[in-house]
């Protein structure tokens, strides 16, 4: 296939595209944990045939570009292959957070009402 770009009468002439497909239905070397992420991951490069699709183009001969795609299907599996951290979600406050809160409002209470004057209010 022939490159797009810089290269002059060389890009006319010369196929330096490298297209680099890879099967994920028979890929047996992936975990399907990691081929699941990468169908999220890197929808936009897996065709209606479920093959993952890398181009390169970048270097001015095939050799470079074929390294480049490698290097990049590598880049891309090992991105996958890292699990998503499991986030906790918070479900409320602990028993000790609440009666530390109620605590500390019992004892401002008590330290305004300490506060007030106190009025006599028999006649």
């Amino acid at each position: 296939v022939r490159s797009s770009g810089p290269g002059g009468q060389n890009v006319n002439k010369v196929n330096t595209k490298v297209e680099l497909r890879v099967d994920l239905k028979v890929a047996d070397w992936l975990p399907e944990d990691v081929k699941e992420r990468l169908r999220q991951q890197q929808a936009n490069r897996i065709n209606k045939d479920g093959e993952l699709v890398l181009q390169m183009q970048e270097y001015r001969n095939q050799g470079r570009n074929r390294q480049a795609a490698f290097d990049k299907l590598k880049d891309v599996v090992s991105v996958a292959s890292v699990a998503p951290k499991v986030r906790k979600m918070r479900t409320g406050l602990s028993k000790e957070a609440k009666e530390r809160r109620l605590k500390e409002k019992k004892r401002r209470h008590e330290l305004k009402e300490s506060r007030r004057k106190k009025f006599d209010m028999d006649f």
